[in-house]
């Protein structure tokens, strides 16, 4: 797991960390557009006002992660899993989700893009 210090408001701008196992880190804050965390673990993880513009989240399990305005535009969160994520603010403009998403309890959605209910 990644040390919730390093990741506050760190530019990780295309890095690529899929599959690693991020969950409980604090990435409140950083950059990650264009980064690579398909199959990244990242359960209750923090990304609230996280840049994760045009981010690869395929295969991601963001259980209970909180997304709260973060900025998704052009995410791919194709078979992501989102249950009890927090996406109150978020903004999912031409995310590549999902004609079914693997949740049924994502909250606060904003309904400007496809929105996991």
């Amino acid at each position: 797991m990644v040390a919730a210090q390093i990741c506050r408001e760190a530019d990780l701008c295309s890095t690529i960390l899929s599959a690693a196992d991020l969950s409980n880190a604090d990435f409140s804050g950083a950059d990650l557009s264009g980064a690579d965390l398909s199959g990244a673990h990242m359960r209750s993880a923090n990304l609230s006002a996280a840049k994760m513009l045009r981010a690869n989240l395929r295969n991601a399990h963001l259980y209970r992660a909180n997304l709260t305005g973060a900025n998704l535009t052009g995410a791919n969160l194709i078979r992501a899993v989102l249950t009890h994520a927090v996406l109150v603010g978020a903004d999912l403009e031409e995310a590549g989700t999902l004609a079914a998403p693997r949740s049924s309890t994502a909250t606060g959605c904003d309904r400007r893009a496809i929105c996991a209910t």
